[in-house]
């Protein structure tokens, strides 16, 4: 109860003082709805304190807490040789696809730079020493094929090989082998 007081007590000092304030009173709702902010007493709050409400909810959290990255399109050009089908269950029907590939295309195809990604036919490969990455595409891919594989004891040979391997499962719509023979 102190703390309550003591606080109340310090947000009265800011208020009362020269400075000018942005309040922002942030109403959580561990439901599927968020609370209405057109409610009489909420609008009599905003007008008072000349304040923003934020109303959020349980899918308003869920979204904020998703520990998927957004879907990032990219192309590039393999040779088939360099592509193996992986199952994480023999029972299971999906199949998701790792491709050997060279650093400098890892580097391409998990930038930030979406132009970049596209340009499968990249011949400045300098273009990519100061690229961003978007390491959550590139770790929960490479990540997913390494923890479950039967392999996993190689890891250090997986991972010192020259190419390096990348599960494109999660990129697979927008990652797909482009037809050169036209």
């Amino acid at each position: 109860m102190n703390i309550m007081i003591s606080y109340h007590r310090l947000v009265r000092t800011f208020l009362n003082g020269k400075e000018v304030w942005k309040l922002s009173l942030y109403m959580i709702s561990n439901e599927a709805v968020p609370i209405d902010v057109n409610e009489m007493s909420i609008k009599q709050l905003i007008d008072f304190y000349d304040m923003e409400v934020i109303s959020l909810c349980l899918p308003d959290i869920k979204n904020m807490m998703s520990i998927r990255p957004a879907p990032i399109s990219a192309e590039m050009i393999i040779d088939q040789d360099a592509l193996m089908s992986y199952s994480e269950s023999s029972i299971s029907t999906s199949k998701s696809y790792i491709v050997r590939m060279c650093a400098s295309d890892i580097i391409r195809i998990t930038s930030k730079n979406s132009d970049l990604r596209l340009n499968y036919n990249l011949e400045d490969l300098n273009l990519l020493a100061r690229e961003k990455l978007e390491y959550g595409v590139l770790f929960d891919n490479v990540r997913g094929f390494v923890q479950r594989s039967k392999e996993s004891a190689n890891k250090q040979v997986i991972s010192s090989q020259a190419g390096s391997l990348i599960k494109i499962s999660r990129i697979r719509a927008d990652c797909s082998p482009v037809n050169t023979s036209n």
